[in-house]
């Protein structure tokens, strides 16, 4: 008896590979024809835009200046074109774990590939990169995985790719190139092409159940048998490839036992084989794809191929969304000699050898992908071309701003600055310098408020307008400063507000009254809106109103004003709700101690006004041109608007939770904003906010180029901001207790505090020396005229 045949007799090779092309499961003869070397067709990746926009992201969010490796995953899906393989495809989610994307992935019939990307800093870097060791590390995985048996359980480890870039984010363009690594083994596999055959019906049905009812790897193990009668046809996991080449062999060797006994042939019908089967991602019917070489490998070192050394590999391709017979492929491979050599082999039957002599990988790693024009090289995507212009303006902006946290600020924060809303009250020259330096710190939400039209004189000196603003009597400059800022920066949301600043010393007329209510009401609205408030305005009473909206509701305010040669930069203090702090020096001293001229303040800081023993007046009355106008050297507005700018980006950076987590206070307001600054932090005392100190006051001059910092406390009879001011505005008495926000109010309640404040302010307005009334200036005033000379010790003698 011929025990060691594979398969049922036949005259000849031609009338072997006839059976084969007739009978699709026919089990080869060991007379088959002449090999060939089998070729793969290499794989071809597609990177989706969104990928590169992903990358874009967290090189600047994440990445910063490292190299290491980041682990991706690309998809593939098995061939459903007749011409067009299926690529090697990266999106954005490329970057997210598997985990997350492998519901969606499975729906659609998509396999993953596990990859390593790693990008680098410099275009030289690229060029210069040592892929040879890259593409050797993986290939020492991937080995690894053969040897170990890993790749048994996942063969997605024998699809990897390596991915080398270089991100341009200037102009937004990609330098790339895949490496899909393969192991180059000591002889390459063979093929038989007259032997190669299609898929049944029945075969295919049972591959589309089975690809239909389970989430199987990429490749599987596939048995057809013929023992009682009926064709069976079972898949599997490859872990269980070796049993079934064993169960295989035994049932051709009891077939052939029995043929001999009956001096009969066996039918077609007793096929008998084992099949790797795979999702093939290649269209070309004369060759698989490259997803197949490492697979030969596996199976050069991991299965017991017999005496013969012959496999057969289906090559699984679909159409229209299900396997077809007409274009899936079985191709019939041999495995020469040496093709892994003995000491390696022996891994393919012990699962239970000591693989640590193995581990080394022993074969030539290959893969690189070849460019558009066939040729070794990188490839380059360039999104800049494609990408929307306003898209690619706002990613410009933010890579200054996100390339500082790499090396020079990484605890800046650059969301709380781009998330701030600002109210600019006044859209003149510092108006429009504070907003374009906003701009370019990543500020995007303007409001502008003015009562003015932009004229011939504020082109040269106030960069949001042109000569074009001015024509036909000139355009409203609150809405033009907003109009402007967009065609600077399309990604800004920038309105203007026309309106008056309703001011101290202006009589309000009587069929002006409810205008000028409506105006409070409609700015304090504005003031509630935003988050920080910069008051621009010419004139110092114009401030009023502004600085006392902002103490009533606690936010943050920046005021700047300018001389001829000088200029103040100040923030105020924090509202009225803020107590005031017994030591200057935090944690040290009592209510008596002095300030060190050099410690910050941690109390509630100052105002405007509240340096001033007058009330804010018509500042603009009985005066001549020179001093009606801002009369002011160029370069100041500039440099007051940048300061004004930065103080309030610092001011963002502040991290006063974390100081007062640390102090152990309970008080929420008791930090309500940073410490004033007047000099630079002490010898290993660390500075407030990334940015470094908040100062309360910046005074300037231009003439000595000298620049001072101060800082003083609230006044508590201060016209604008001082307690008193602030229930007289809330519309409240004397001895009134205010309910908390959340409390009720009855309607009477709140009508009554209403007129209280509407007749607060109509006096305010008419008379400034109401407000000193008011607060008590009045009585300050009386007391130094009543003072026979300052320094007095009350003495009745004269000592002459």
């Amino acid at each position: 008896p011929k025990a060691g045949r594979s398969g049922p007799r036949a005259s000849s090779s031609r009338e072997a590979a006839f059976g084969a092309m007739t009978d699709p499961s026919a089990p080869p003869d060991v007379g088959a024809p002449a090999t060939e070397v089998l070729r793969f067709e290499p794989w071809q990746s597609a990177v989706d835009p969104t990928f590169w926009a992903e990358l874009a992201r967290r090189k600047l969010d994440t990445f910063g200046l490292s190299e290491d490796s980041v682990p991706v995953d690309a998809q593939f899906a098995c061939a459903t074109h007749k011409e067009v393989s299926s690529p090697a495809q990266l999106d954005r989610r490329a970057f997210e774990a598997w985990s997350a994307t492998s519901g969606d992935a499975t729906a659609s019939g998509r396999m993953r590939m596990p990859g390593s990307l790693r990008n680098v800093n410099t275009f030289e870097r690229f060029k210069a990169f040592d892929r040879v060791a890259m593409q050797n590390e993986a290939g020492q995985k991937l080995w690894r995985s053969v040897v170990s048996g890993e790749a048994l359980e996942d063969p997605s480890l024998l699809v990897p790719f390596l991915v080398l870039t270089f991100a341009d984010l200037k102009s937004w363009t990609f330098s790339y190139w895949f490496c899909f690594p393969a192991l180059k083994t000591n002889a390459a596999v063979q093929t038989a092409p007259s032997l190669r055959k299609r898929v049944d019906d029945d075969l295919a049905e049972s591959l589309q159940n089975f690809l239909d009812q389970t989430n199987p790897a990429f490749a599987w193990a596939t048995r057809v048998s013929h023992e009682t009668g009926a064709r069976k046809i079972t898949h599997a996991p490859l872990t269980e490839m070796n049993a079934m080449l064993a169960a295989c062999r035994a049932a051709r060797q009891r077939k052939a036992e029995k043929s001999d006994a009956d001096g009969t042939d066996e039918d077609d019908a007793s096929e008998e084989n084992v099949y790797l089967s795979f999702l093939d991602p290649c269209s070309n019917p004369d060759h698989p794809g490259w997803a197949l070489r490492n697979l030969t490998t596996l199976a050069a070192a991991r299965f017991d191929l017999g005496d013969d050394r012959r496999l057969s590999v289906l090559s699984v391709r679909k159409r229209t969304g299900r396997v077809s017979p007409e274009h899936s492929v079985v191709f019939e491979l041999v495995f020469p000699e040496g093709t892994i050599s003995e000491t390696h082999a022996r891994a393919r039957i012990d699962s239970d050898s000591d693989f640590s002599d193995t581990q080394v990988c022993p074969f030539p790693v290959v893969g690189w992908e070849l460019n558009p024009k066939g040729r070794a090289g990188p490839r380059r995507a360039d999104l800049g071309e494609s990408m929307d212009p306003s898209r690619l303006a706002i990613a410009a902006a933010e890579l200054n701003l996100k390339l500082m946290r790499w090396r020079l600020l990484p605890d800046l924060d650059l969301k709380k600055i781009a998330s701030t809303r600002c109210l600019i009250v006044g859209a003149g020259t510092l108006g429009c310098a504070v907003a374009r330096c906003l701009l370019g710190w990543g500020v995007s939400s303007f409001t502008f408020v003015d009562s003015g039209v932009v004229s011939f004189s504020n082109p040269v000196r106030q960069s949001l307008f042109e000569f074009k603003d001015c024509l036909d009597g000139g355009k409203l400059k609150a809405e033009a400063a907003a109009a402007n800022l967009a065609r600077v920066f399309p990604g800004v949301e920038a309105v203007g507000v026309t309106m008056s600043v309703p001011m101290p010393g202006h009589p309000v007329a009587s069929h002006d009254k409810a205008r000028v209510l409506e105006d409070v009401e409609k700015l304090e609205a504005l003031v509630k809106e935003h988050d920080a408030v910069f008051c621009l305005t010419d004139t110092r009473e114009s401030r009023w109103l502004p600085t006392l909206l902002c103490a009533a509701n606690d936010t943050t305010l920046i005021n700047a004003a300018l001389g001829f040669d000088s200029y103040l930069v100040m923030r105020h203090g924090a509202g009225v709700s803020t107590p005031r702090r017994a030591a200057f020096v935090k944690g040290k001293g009592s209510s008596d101690d002095l300030p060190k001229t050099s410690a910050p303040r941690f109390d509630r800081l100052g105002c405007y006004f509240c340096n001033d023993v007058m009330a804010p007046g018509d500042s603009t009355r009985d005066r001549t041109l020179d001093q009606q106008c801002t009369v002011t050297r160029p370069g100041l507005a500039p440099i007051a608007g940048a300061l004004a700018a930065e103080m309030l980006v610092a001011l963002r950076q502040w991290r006063g939770d974390e100081e007062r987590d640390a102090s152990g206070s309970s008080d929420t307001t008791e930090n309500a904003q940073p410490p004033a600054h007047v000099g630079a932090p002490g010898v290993g005392e660390a500075p407030p906010t990334a940015l470094g100190i908040v100062p309360h006051q910046i005074r300037g001059h231009v003439s000595s180029y000298a620049q001072t910092l101060f800082a003083a406390p609230a006044f508590d009879k201060c016209t604008a901001c001082s307690r008193k001011v602030v229930r007289l505005f809330r519309g409240l008495e004397e001895d009134e207790h205010e309910e908390s926000p959340e409390s009720p109010v009855s309607e009477e309640k709140k009508k009554r505090r209403a007129d209280a404040r509407d007749a607060f302010l109509l006096a305010a307005f008419k008379d400034p020396t109401f407000l000193e009334d008011a607060t008590g200036l009045t009585a300050v005033h009386r007391a130094a005229d009543d003072a026979e000379w300052l320094g007095s010790d009350g003495s009745d003698g004269d000592d002459f």
